[in-house]
């Protein structure tokens, strides 16, 4: 056996032995994804994922968690709307997630069955959002809580021409996780910016956030839907985005929904690691937002109404 022979053979065991420890720790199996005309892309239906070794279901409907049915006798249910950080990814078990939490705690407090459906994915923005309830509706439920983090403020309407997600299934989880690897590196663990989104001026994409959010909240006000809007810092805060913060605020205001500004939250606990990487929120960030949601979300479904922070009472259109 020669030199070349030996040393191809050392380096193909030891990709095999990576790719079955990597399958033994169960990471670097992402969900895949699809694109779609009017909401931009969505995960395949009906698939098992485990990024981070915390396997999680896309249910029939392409979303995160259980399957959606027709709402039983007696349930009650609450929709989270959102991006990446509702979503999850990888890094938050299924049982962390505020959604799944605010469901759980509410199923106490009120002694009945509440169900959550998390109506998020990686990378979207308001646009996006509004596009996917546009056509799909809330699957019945009977309060939606719209979680705007500040990244959002300002980002177009993506699509996966704007990200690396698979849309096949990738055959080596050695190479998907070096792939990822290397892109978390090139971006140095942060989200695209404004200027990687679009060629639009910023004050341009907010403007039309603006549009898909207000109109889409009246939409389901028209429905007889109670309305939570929460915005949620990054780990520096707003930055310059304290003026967005009240243009949000104005437009919640105006669709009868409870404005809930997350920001007073954060600041006061700082150093209890709420941050992933400075956007995605820990395990004890999802569970500080369920915590702080919580007894607005619990109003909302008796129709009454929780003054929050940054919040003053609706008024309502006509």
């Amino acid at each position: 056996m020669n030199v070349v022979t030996f040393l191809l053979g050392a380096v193909l065991l030891a990709f095999a032995s990576i790719e079955l420890v990597l399958r033994w720790l169960d990471v670097a199996d992402p969900p895949t994804f699809q694109f779609n005309l009017l909401f931009g892309y969505l995960m395949h239906p009906d698939q098992s994922a485990s990024t981070r070794g915390h396997r999680f279901r896309i249910n029939n409907a392409g979303l995160r968690g259980a399957d959606i049915n027709s709402r039983m006798v007696g349930e009650r249910r609450v929709v989270f709307v959102g991006d990446s950080i509702t979503y999850g990814g990888g890094r938050i078990p299924d049982d962390d997630l505020f959604a799944t939490r605010v469901a759980e705690a509410l199923s106490v407090m009120r002694d009945e069955r509440v169900t959550a459906v998390n109506v998020s994915a990686p990378g979207w923005g308001i646009q996006n959002m509004a596009a996917y309830i546009g056509a799909n509706g809330v699957f019945e439920a009977e309060v939606v809580v719209w979680v705007l983090p500040s990244t959002d403020f300002r980002r177009h309407k993506t699509s996966l021409e704007d990200f690396a997600y698979p849309r096949t299934r990738p055959r080596s989880r050695l190479i998907y996780a070096a792939l990822s690897w290397l892109s978390t590196v090139s971006n140095q663990g942060r989200p695209p910016t404004e200027a990687e989104y679009s060629t639009v001026p910023g004050a341009d994409i907010l403007e039309a956030n603006l549009r898909a959010l207000d109109s889409t909240l009246l939409t389901l006000r028209t429905a007889g839907i109670q309305l939570v809007v929460a915005v949620l810092p990054d780990e520096a805060g707003y930055r310059n985005l304290a003026n967005d913060v009240q243009r949000f605020k104005a437009v919640a205001d105006a669709n009868g929904a409870v404005f809930v500004d997350l920001e007073p939250v954060f600041r006061m606990q700082q150093d209890l690691h709420l941050f992933e990487d400075g956007v995605h929120l820990t395990s004890r960030g999802h569970e500080f937002v369920a915590n702080a949601i919580l007894s607005t979300v619990n109003a909302a479904f008796a129709g009454g109404h929780v003054t929050s922070w940054c919040s003053s009472s609706p008024s309502r259109r006509a």
